[in-house]
């Protein structure tokens, strides 16, 4: 399969301009629900830490293989290791990518380790992406490591399209803690 290296580089932004670093004791609940701060961007260690592994795509939604709604999309990668700000989702060509051109914000849990991305899939679609795949390695744990290659194909149903981010984030179990 032939593969593009076209793609969308995004930095993880920071929800405030000002953030600061999340502590353990910084998430508040309010109201039922907890408010977490911004994650403050962190670059990778350079040189690298040599005994830390490098980090690993534990699971993602949607997962691989997965048949997922058409409609508002909320791609969630989650490694195993705090990772680092920025990094490129590349094009899996020739099937569609689920990020349409442009700036895209990126969105880090306090923890680092897993990343949530806004995206828009069409009806009976196969979708694709990759990080850190070819000569673009930019996606990186805090230890400075590079993340090892990951691709994700999916496929859409011909079902009712998911229209608002809550809606889009409940088809997502991991997201709502089912």
């Amino acid at each position: 399969m032939k593969h593009a290296l076209a793609g969308i580089a995004v930095l993880v932004l920071p929800i405030l301009a000002t953030a600061q670093p999340a502590t353990a004791a910084d998430p508040t609940p309010v109201a039922g629900v907890t408010v977490s701060p911004a994650v403050k961007c962190l670059a990778p260690r350079r040189p690298a830490d040599p005994g830390v592994p490098a980090p690993k795509v534990v699971s993602s939604f949607p997962a691989p293989g997965a048949v997922v709604r058409p409609g508002k999309l909320i791609v969630r990668i989650t490694f195993d290791l705090p990772m680092a700000c920025g990094g490129t989702f590349l094009d899996a060509s020739p099937l569609m990518a689920p990020f349409a051109g442009g700036d895209r914000v990126v969105k880090m849990t306090v923890d680092r380790k897993t990343f949530r991305i806004e995206g828009y899939v069409g009806k009976n679609s196969r979708y694709g992406l990759w990080l850190n795949h070819g000569p673009v390695r930019d996606f990186m744990g805090l230890s400075g490591q590079p993340l090892e290659s990951y691709g994700l194909t999916f496929s859409t149903s011909s079902g009712p399209a998911v229209a608002t981010v809550a809606e889009a984030l409940a088809e997502d179990g991991e997201a709502t803690g089912r």
